[in-house]
């Protein structure tokens, strides 16, 4: 795979997804407390096999799409997660990040370790001057850990959007890459 993206932490390797991930990926993203704050409904099998499929061989940071890396464990070689990006294809460069980590490794320290690390690699390797993330009002633990690593509240997006079966409120967090120096 031509220019494959790895970022590695102390405890952490974030890479391109495998094949050989599917029970792991299946593990947190079939999880129905993984997916109750996100817009999907808990994948099956056959669902994470067309997750990997999609991102295995994406381009990390290609803009125009959302493209993701694995968080993998070091220390086990457990794949307990993901990070994901888009990059804008307007002329200004912003971006948008999203993550899931495994019910069984939360609060660890591993989604931030993880996200740090992937912001990190985009204001070192890309002209991003700004990244954003969105999350569901009542996910108290993902705004904590946006909040954590400097990101602002933006906004509070009331009823917007229709996820699994009513109306969800939504935060809209961001960053700059000047502040992201400041915030660490």
């Amino acid at each position: 795979m031509k220019d494959t993206v790895i970022i590695e932490t102390k405890r952490l390797l974030m890479r391109p997804f495998r094949l050989k991930d599917l029970n792991d990926i299946l593990e947190y993203r079939g999880d129905p407390e993984v997916a109750r704050f996100q817009l999907w409904e808990p994948y099956s099998a056959d669902n994470t096999r067309f997750f990997i499929r999609k991102y295995q061989y994406a381009q990390f940071g290609a803009p125009g799409r959302w493209t993701g890396l694995g968080i993998q464990l070091k220390s086990t070689s457990k794949l307990i997660g993901d990070v994901a990006l888009k990059i804008s294809q307007d002329i200004y460069p912003q971006a948008e990040i999203g993550y899931n980590v495994n019910q069984q490794f939360q609060r660890k320290g591993f989604g931030s370790e993880g996200v740090k690390a992937v912001l990190d690699w985009v204001f070192t390797n890309t002209s991003i001057h700004r990244v954003t993330a969105v999350c569901d009002s009542d996910n108290k633990a993902s705004a904590a850990l946006l909040e954590k690593l400097g990101f602002r509240r933006e906004g509070h997006f009331h009823k917007n959007v229709w996820s699994k079966g009513r109306w969800t409120d939504e935060y809209l967090y961001a960053l700059l890459k000047t502040e992201w120096g400041t915030s660490k």
